[in-house]
């Protein structure tokens, strides 16, 4: 009896215009500014970090496509190592920027041969440059400040760049920064986090685009974050590099 007065009821609030609310649209595909504000997401906190990635979670052929810009092998060959170190000591400044983004991006301490190659020729403003990258400053803040006193100190695998300026005859102003080989416990770049948080998504795609990508990445240098990241979840999904 009851369904039967619930049936009927159903039926007046249809008859008489007030029925159930139509089906919903399905949402828009999110915008690019819509996806590289998850992505920048993926680098922040909790819960933040989460939202983005159920966020882009939702929309596979949209974050796929963002991932493909996104992700890529991390490697950095001593020959491409010493180019880009020549060009971000050019007087040419679009030239310096360019290699300045491309070590940004990459990291200098990714060359295998650290040590050796940073005993080359290298001159200050060179040497001003590269530890605005290693420091993350913007580029050029070093330049401002006039000629500084350059100390390398070999320590191991490890090299610290000093650079000093004077401000009197007894005050100057320092910075310091260490030169070394990435290891395992080495503190993950910004982007990198970004970069090892999406690789979880390419798990959860699981698509011949996903496992490229994942494929690729995996055979990037063997201590950074992210290679390691693919790896491992090419090794949970059965997946050989080789395959």
């Amino acid at each position: 009896m009851l369904k039967f007065l619930a049936g009927m009821l159903i039926c007046l609030l249809a008859s008489s215009g007030y029925g159930y609310p139509p089906p919903r649209s399905p949402a828009p595909p999110p915008s690019e500014s819509q996806l590289e504000r998850w992505w920048e997401d993926l680098a922040k906190q909790e819960p933040k970090a989460s939202t983005a990635l159920l966020k882009l979670s939702s929309y596979p052929e949209q974050t796929l496509n963002l991932l493909k810009k996104k992700l890529y092998r991390l490697e950095l060959d001593d020959k491409r190592f010493l180019k880009l170190l020549a060009d971000l000591g050019s007087k040419d400044e679009k030239v310096a920027r360019a290699a300045d983004a491309e070590f940004r991006k990459y990291d200098p301490r990714l060359a295998k041969d650290i040590p050796n190659l940073f005993f080359k020729s290298m001159d200050e403003l060179t040497t001003m440059r590269l530890v605005a990258i290693l420091e993350d400053k913007e580029f050029g803040i070093y330049e401002k400040k006039g000629k500084p006193e350059i100390t390398l100190q070999p320590h191991d695998s490890q090299i610290r760049i000093t650079l000093r300026w004077p401000i009197n005859k007894e005050e100057f102003e320092e910075v310091s920064s260490w030169i070394f080989a990435i290891s395992p416990e080495w503190t993950v770049k910004k982007d990198w986090q970004c970069m090892q948080r999406a690789i979880a998504l390419l798990e959860i795609f699981n698509s011949p685009e996903a496992i490229a990508i994942l494929k690729d990445i995996a055979k990037g240098h063997k201590h950074a974050a992210p290679t390691k990241a693919a790896f491992e979840v090419l090794g949970r999904m059965k997946l050989a590099l080789k395959d």
